[in-house]
Parts: C-alpha cells; sequence; structure tokens
C-alpha cells in the first residue's frame, strides 16, 4: 500500500506534460540565443524546470541530449548535470550513479552549494546507496541530508525533507524496526504540513497504520485508518480517501465489524477510480481480492468468495499468494471440504517459507551491507585519526620551531641594543673627556690652580669610568670563552667518571680524580682559582673542591658522595662560603645559584 501511494506522487499528468512542452520549447529559443558556456548553464536550469514540474521522462531526454556535451562543461557546471542525473533517475526508478560520482557530487555541494542543495545532493546519495542494497550508509546520508536544512531560511525544501523521512521509513520497515518507522513518518508529516503539502501528509500517517498492524496494535492502526479518511475527505481529496478505505475495511474485519467493512469496501469500488468497465483492479493493487475475499467469507458468500480469491490465484507475488491460498483453506474449512482446505493450507505454508527464505536472504543481505558499511567506516574513523595525530605533531613542532625563532630573535635584538647603548655611552664619555681636557688646557693657560685641580680630579674620575667600560666588554669576551672552556670539561670523560660516582654510593672517589679536576680548571680557567682566592684568601682546599663543583653543576647530595663528608657539612660550608666570598647572608641554594653563574 505504500508503494502504490508513493508512486502517485510520480506520475506526470496532461497539464504537467503541457508544461514540460512549454519549458522545454522555450529554453531551446534561449540556447540558440546563447553562447559559450552560459548555454550549458540554461540547458541545466532547463533540466532542473522539467524535473520540478514532474516531467521526469522528458526531464531524462533533455539530459540525454546534454551528456553529449559534458566534457565541454565547466567543473560547477559538471556536478550539477551528476545531481540532475540522479533525480531524475530517483524518479524514474533507473540505476542511480556510482557512489564515488555522488561523492563527488556531496563534496562540491558542501563547499559551493546552498543548504537545500546540499540537502538534495546527500539525500540522492544515499538512495543511490539504498537502491545497492547499502542500507545502513543509506540512513546515514539520510540523516546528513536532514541536517543541511536551514529551517530558519524562508524557502528551506520542507517538501524533500517529507521524502527523506518516507525513505528513512521505509528502510526501517523492512528490518522490522516499526517503532523507528513510525517516528520517521510522524516526522515527516510534521515536514509535509509545513511544506503546505496536506495531500502528502495525510500520506505519511497513513503509512504509520501499516506499521502499527505489524506491530499487533490493531487499534492504532485502525484510529490512524478511520482519521486518514476524515482527513482526506475534509481536505477534498475523495479519492485518496476511497483508495485507503480497503485498509480501514481490512482492519474493522480483524475486529469482526463486517456491517462497518462492508461501507469501506464500497466506497474504495465506487470512488477510487482503480477498477476498469469489467471491475478488474489496476496492477499493484491485487491484495484488494484478499481483503474483499474475506469480507465474503466474513458475510457466508462463499461462492463468490471462491470466485474473488481465484482471479489473481497464479500471481507471484507471495504475500498475495499466501493471502489467497489462507482465505480459500479458510472456506473450504468452513463449507466442509477438509481435502481442499488441507491442499490450500500447504500451498499458503509453501508461500509463507519462499516468502521467509527471501525475506531471510535480504536480511541477511543487509547484516552483510552493515557489516561492510561499519568495516569501512571504522577504517575511514582510523585513518581521519592518524591524519589528525599527524597534523597535530606537525603543528606543534611548528610552534615550538616559530617559538625558538622569535625568541632568539628576541635575544639577538636585545643583546644589539644593549651593545648600541654601550657604544653610545662610550662615545658619550670619550666626548666629555675631550671636553674637560679641552677645559682644563684652558685653565691651565689662565692659571687657575684651584679649577685646575678640580678639572683633574674630573679627568682621572672619567678616565676610571672608560676603563671600567673597557674591563667590562673585555669580562663579558673572556666571560663567554671560560663559559665554552666550563661546557668543555662537563663533556669530559674526567666529568662523566665524576658523575658515575655520584650516582654509585659505593664507589670511591681517588685523589688523582679531583686533583686532575683541579689541574685541568687551572689551566683552562686560570681566572676561576684567582678570584675566589681574592674574594677569600683563608679558603681551604675542600672548600674549593665544593666550589668548583657546585661550579661544574653537581648537586649538594652529589658532592656529599663525591667528597664523603656528610650532607650536614656540605650544608654549613655552602652558607659559610656565601658569607665569605659574595658578603651575603642566606641558605645553600643561594650560594649554589651565585657559585653557578660565577
Amino acid at each position: 500500500m505504500k508503494n502504490a501511494h508513493i508512486h502517485k506522487y510520480k506520475c506526470l499528468t496532461g497539464a504537467r506534460l503541457l508544461t514540460t512542452v512549454l519549458i522545454a520549447a522555450s529554453a531551446l529559443l534561449t540556447i540558440t540565443s546563447c553562447g559559450g558556456k552560459r548555454q550549458y548553464d540554461t540547458q541545466l536550469d532547463t533540466v532542473d524546470s522539467l524535473i520540478a514540474a514532474g516531467s521526469y521522462e522528458e526531464a531524462k531526454t533533455y539530459s540525454d541530449s546534454l551528456s553529449v556535451h559534458s566534457e565541454a562543461l565547466s567543473h560547477s557546471q559538471l556536478m550539477r548535470f551528476n545531481l540532475l542525473l540522479a533525480d531524475v533517475a530517483n524518479q524514474l526508478y533507473e540505476p542511480m550513479p556510482s557512489d564515488s560520482i555522488m561523492t563527488l557530487v556531496t563534496n562540491y555541494y558542501d563547499r559551493h552549494g546552498s543548504a537545500n542543495e546540499r540537502m538534495r545532493a546527500y539525500y540522492l546519495r544515499g538512495y543511490a546507496a539504498h537502491t545497492r542494497g547499502e542500507d545502513p550508509f543509506a540512513l546515514e546520508m539520510y540523516n546528513t541530508a536532514i541536517e543541511q536544512a536551514d529551517t530558519t531560511s524562508s524557502d528551506c525544501d520542507y517538501r524533500r525533507m517529507a521524502i527523506i523521512c518516507s525513505q528513512a521509513s521505509e528502510i526501517f520497515s523492512k528490518q522490522y524496526l516499526l517503532k523507528l518507522s513510525i517516528e520517521k513518518l510522524r516526522l515527516g508529516e510534521k515536514y509535509a504540513l509545513r511544506a503546505g503539502d496536506t495531500e502528502m501528509a495525510i500520506l505519511l500517517y497513513l503509512h504509520t497504520a501499516t506499521d502499527y498492524e505489524m506491530l499487533g496494535n490493531i487499534d492504532s492502526a485502525l484510529y490512524v485508518s478511520l482519521t486518514s479518511f476524515q482527513r482526506y475527505s475534509k481536505a477534498g481529496l475523495e479519492q485518496d480517501a476511497a483508495i485507503g478505505a480497503i485498509e480501514t475495511a481490512s482492519l474493522l474485519m480483524s475486529k469482526n465489524k463486517y456491517n462497518d467493512a462492508a461501507k469501506y469496501i464500497d466506497i474504495y469500488e465506487k470512488k477510487s477510480g482503480l477498477f476498469d468497465e469489467d471491475g478488474n483492479i489496476q496492477p499493484g493493487y491485487e491484495m484488494y481480492y484478499y481483503t474483499k475475499g474475506l469480507y465474503l467469507i466474513g458475510t457466508g458468500r462463499y461462492t463468490e468468495a471462491e470466485k474473488v480469491l481465484k482471479k489473481n490465484f497464479n500471481t507471484q507475488d507471495l504475500d498475495e499468494k499466501e493471502g489467497y491460498s489462507r482465505g480459500l483453506s479458510k472456506m473450504y474449512e468452513l463449507t466442509g471440504k477438509p481435502d481442499s482446505a488441507l491442499r490450500y493450507a500447504r500451498i499458503a505454508q509453501k508461500a509463507s517459507d519462499d516468502k521467509f527464505r527471501t525475506r531471510s536472504s535480504e536480511r541477511i543481505s543487509n547484516m552483510i551491507a552493515e557489516y561492510n558499511y561499519n568495516r569501512y567506516k571504522n577504517d575511514a574513523i582510523k585513518k581521519t585519526i592518524e591524519a589528525l595525530e599527524l597534523r597535530t605533531t606537525n603543528i606543534v613542532l611548528f610552534a615550538i620551531l616559530l617559538f625558538a625563532a622569535l625568541f632568539g630573535i628576541y635575544l639577538h635584538r636585545r643583546h644589539k641594543v644593549k651593545q648600541e647603548q654601550e657604544k653610545e655611552e662610550y662615545k658619550r664619555t670619550a666626548k666629555r673627556i675631550e671636553e674637560e681636557q679641552e677645559e682644563l688646557r684652558l685653565i691651565q693657560q689662565k692659571k687657575f690652580a684651584k679649577i685646575e685641580e678640580e678639572k683633574d680630579k674630573n679627568i682621572r674620575e672619567m678616565q676610571v669610568l672608560l676603563s671600567t667600560y673597557r674591563l667590562k666588554r673585555a669580562n663579558k669576551r673572556s666571560h663567554k670563552c671560560d663559559e665554552d672552556k666550563w661546557k668543555e670539561i662537563k663533556k669530559s670523560d674526567l666529568y662523566k667518571s665524576l658523575v658515575c660516582i655520584a650516582q654509585k654510593p659505593t664507589a670511591k672517589v681517588s685523589e688523582d680524580i679531583m686533583n686532575e679536576l683541579v689541574e685541568t680548571i687551572d689551566n683552562n680557567i686560570p681566572r676561576f682559582r684567582k678570584k675566589i682566592v681574592d674574594c677569600c684568601p683563608d679558603i681551604n682546599k675542600i672548600e674549593y673542591n665544593v666550589c668548583m663543583l657546585v661550579r661544574i653543576g653537581f648537586k649538594p647530595g652529589d658532592i656529599s658522595r663525591i667528597l664523603r663528608i656528610s650532607p650536614s657539612t656540605i650544608s654549613k660550608m655552602r652558607t659559610s662560603l656565601l658569607q665569605r666570598l659574595f658578603h651575603k647572608n642566606g641558605r645553600g641554594k643561594d650560594f649554589d645559584k651565585l657559585m653557578t653563574d660565577f
């Protein structure tokens, strides 16, 4: 019943055919007056207009004539052409384009399409997957299509949203996920009402009756069926109401309400427009014979029932075959013909078994499709995560390198500014000396003894200041040289030996190792001992060793193990050396900091 009603939405009327001819004629006139790629835009507009008018055969013919020029289309035109081809194939139940083509289409409209265009592209990609039996992927595409809709926009395509919900419901119903099917149908009904399509809204609502019936909820199914009949009648859609009446009659008979059922069967036969002059029903609606047969059996009209049930008995449709056979079996049982009843019961059972095998095969195919879909989806997620991790790593590395470069530039500029400031200060001081010397010369010439003495004093002070600047610059150069030598000592085998001793409490340090360390520092950095002795003349050998070990980076615990002196003694030495060397009060860690920069 669902498919029969949906098919109505894909049929052409005479009025639409006339519209098609007019559109095609105007489009051809436009094409002849255009040049370059713009003419293809006009042709694509024509195909789109034919689809919107419901002229799907003409749209297919027109798009086929355009396909010979596909190589001349721009990228955007080609994507639109593929989208329209898919839409035409969807409407005409023809093979859909491959997923690779539909992927290109959805990717393009993701970047360049409007909300309605993106929804259309994802819907058609989902329908293409459904035709290939890939229902899990089809449902994902349907959900993605709905997500693209801009419900705040005045031109939101609610009608397409309703169709998408109907397609999703069909998949759920086929997999016996009937509650999900009902949920989608009710959502589709809401969208159809927002689109102003009352006929589609009632149709989707009516489809829920079938799902309720399959759930065994006959009361809900009957309520929906009766309500749909009233809504159709109120909207002036008498033929649609009549077409749904046969389902209402079937449900009433399941409640043994044959008198009420007769009313709706009569409406179906007189107003549905599905019967020819000889009383034969149109193809696709043959289940009417089963419903009518059950009604005749229920009212005791067995001869008529037999004639009706056998009218289409040779059908290949397993549902119809099973229904006719069960009806005939019931009738022969009631009329006292057990052999005939058994015969048709066996036929019904065989049709049921064949139907079960077919549906089991379909279910297995769906399970395989779902497994393949999940496997491909997991692989895609894994690759996405790997790409994201690689991208994150690259970003972090780039950020680190950028920070290091910027910090290096900052240090270089700060050092350069400081150098420039010192040069300027040096020049100003030198200039002031020259000025003072000139003034002194003048004063000497005038024999101003007192002024001469003051100027001489100023000159000496300036010279001392200048010497201090020179010494400071020399110390900086010397300090850099010393730092390089300290780094070389830390890379030496001697230093590594001391590290090993510090890490192994049971190891013993020899006097030769300490003597070698003293000799190495004295030879490479003689200023170290001289400066320490100058600042603290009474320093002893052990205290000097502590200074050396702190300077090359050893911690108090390491020094304690190397010199075989208790940690408390080392702590006291460091506090004492802080006062004697640096004339400061504090703790041992203050000494370590000052000595590390010494």
